[in-house]
Formats: C-alpha cells, sequence, structure tokens
C-alpha cells in the first residue's frame, strides 16, 4: 500500500467531511500519455490502461494517484508485514471488518496494530485467528488531503507573568476545526511569508496565529484526512453521470430565471452535472469543459483513525 498526497479545495474537503464526496477527476497529463493527446483507449483494467494513438502506436500507462485493493476476502496465510483488512478480527465498535490494521508476521504468529511504527511487542492478536486459518485482503492505496491551514500558538494564561510555554495547534480553514496534539508537537516552522492573522494580545487567552498557508504547503502530520482508492477508470470529462456528479460533490441547485432559457442567459442548469461543470470551470478555466479531456476517475471512502 502506497501513499500519496492529494490536494482538495475548501468547498471540497467539507464534502468529504459530509460524506457527499467520495470521486475525484483528475486530467490525464501530457507526462502519461508519452506526449500524444490524440488517443483512445484500447483496454483497461485495475492497474494499468492501453492506449492507441492515431498513427497506430500503442503504450500502456498507469494511474498515478493509486490503486484500489483486493475485492474478495483470501483464506490463506499472510504473506508478508503489511496493511491488511482481517476478517473477524476487530469488534464492530472498532471499526470491525471495514478497518485495515498493521500486521506482522512475527515467528508464525500474527501481530496487529493500528499504525506500522507500532511496538512489537505490545501487538498482538489477543486469541485472534491464526496463519492457518486467517481470512484477509489488501486495502486500496492511501491519498492523504492537502487542505488550507493556519498555524496558530496559545501563550496561555500566563504569558504575562512570562511564562514562555507555547501550545502549538493548526486551524484548518475548510471548516474552522482546531487540532492540538496529545503527544509531541512535530518540529515545524511556518512559511515566512506566512502573514500573522490574528494576534489576540492583552486578552487573557492570547494566542496568535500565521496564514493561510497555502494546501500545497502542507505536511504529511499535519493532515487530518486519509482516503482509501476503492476504484480507478478512464472516461471522457463528459461522460460523468448525474450520480457520479453527486459523488464529486456537486448539489444540484434550482434555476431562477423563469422568463429565459438556460442557453439564453448562460446558466449551466439545475442538475448536478450541471453544478459540476460550473464547479470544474472554476478552477480549470472556461474552455475546459468543452475541451473534454480523458480524466482519471478516483473513488475513494474515508479511512477513520
Amino acid at each position: 500500500m502506497k501513499e500519496s498526497p492529494i490536494l482538495f479545495s475548501g468547498p471540497m474537503v467539507r464534502a468529504i467531511l459530509e460524506g457527499r464526496k467520495t470521486q475525484t477527476r483528475r486530467v490525464v497529463s501530457e507526462r502519461s500519455r508519452v506526449g500524444y493527446p490524440h488517443c483512445e483507449i484500447v483496454a483497461f483494467h485495475a492497474s494499468m490502461t492501453e492506449f492507441k494513438t492515431v498513427g497506430g502506436l500503442r503504450f500502456e500507462t498507469r494511474c498515478p494517484y493509486g490503486q484500489p485493493g483486493d475485492r474478495d476476502w483470501r483464506r490463506e496465510p499472510i504473506p508478508a508485514d503489511g496493511w491488511y483488512y482481517v476478517r473477524g478480527l476487530l469488534a464492530e465498535s472498532a471499526g470491525g471488518d471495514a478497518r485495515p490494521v498493521y500486521v506482522r508476521v512475527h515467528d508464525g504468529d500474527l501481530l496487529w496494530g493500528f499504525s506500522e511504527r507500532d511496538d512489537p511487542e505490545a501487538m498482538s492478536l489477543d486469541g485472534g485467528p491464526t496463519q492457518e486459518a486467517v481470512e484477509w485482503k489488501r486495502p486500496g492505496d492511501r491519498l492523504w488531503v492537502r487542505e488550507t491551514f493556519r498555524y496558530a500558538e496559545d501563550l496561555g494564561e500566563d504569558w504575562e507573568r512570562g511564562h514562555t510555554d507555547v501550545n502549538p495547534f493548526l486551524i484548518y480553514d475548510a471548516d474552522g476545526h482546531e487540532q492540538y496534539w496529545e503527544t509531541d508537537w512535530p518540529n515545524y516552522q511556518p512559511p515566512l511569508n506566512a502573514a500573522e492573522v490574528h494576534n489576540s494580545e492583552g486578552q487573557p487567552d492570547h494566542w496568535r496565529s500565521y496564514g493561510p498557508i497555502p494546501s500545497i504547503f502542507m505536511p504529511r502530520w499535519a493532515s487530518r484526512i486519509d482516503l482509501e482508492i476503492t476504484g480507478v477508470r478512464l472516461e471522457r470529462l463528459q461522460d460523468i453521470s448525474e450520480e457520479d456528479a453527486k459523488a464529486e460533490g456537486a448539489i444540484a441547485e434550482p434555476c431562477d430565471h423563469a422568463r429565459r432559457t438556460c442557453d439564453e442567459i448562460g446558466c449551466y442548469g439545475s442538475t448536478a452535472k450541471a453544478a459540476f461543470r460550473e464547479l470544474w470551470e472554476s478552477i480549470n478555466g472556461p474552455d475546459s469543459w468543452q475541451a473534454n479531456p480523458w480524466v482519471w476517475v478516483v473513488e475513494f471512502k474515508r479511512v477513520m483513525s
């Protein structure tokens, strides 16, 4: 299982948090197509897509964002350390069969934890399945979300008396959520061009913050959303269905122009697909929908920690 970063705007982050967004579409880059923009798909499977150019040249490319995991359960010994779904291991209250765990194969025994950094001596299946009886499947690759955020410092109520204890935390712009750390704070300094946007000096709850810091600069440890890829396919942008547009987080809104048609005033329409087109053009430019490029359709589900 590999991990890759992926950028989302504030509205799309909120859609993921609300459970409304389970798909994203990303343009197949020129690099992926080896410089041949005029080509057609001649074969596609989970790990590779084969293209054919106008001149008959064939080449293959793999989705750069990752691949989905196993669809079916396997009843055989786990081959190596890694992330797996293990049937019957976790109680439903802990995520059940829908929550992956990190498994170590140690002297024929299976040890597990919720992080690959867990101490192997503290990991145990606690009477769970053995190598001979275990049922498992591999999870899909993961995407960790980069979003706009602010770095903040809580100086505490004793700052006036010369106490210099600083309790750093993050503020996520999408919804204003504040994230503190119970463990040691990672060594982090905001970018030099991150402006001080709040400073309540002179107030009992003195705190200050810097930002907004663009999503591209979010480090891995600051990401609060992990996604598991559940499906990958290729299609033309305009082939998106109404249901898929809803899965993109687009919300259909009724038109408010009773006397004129949508074409007359340039309205996108009242469907979720129309809302997705408007969103796509706001991000990629006014002619990006009309270009109808090949796009990677990446389906995902949120991984709960």
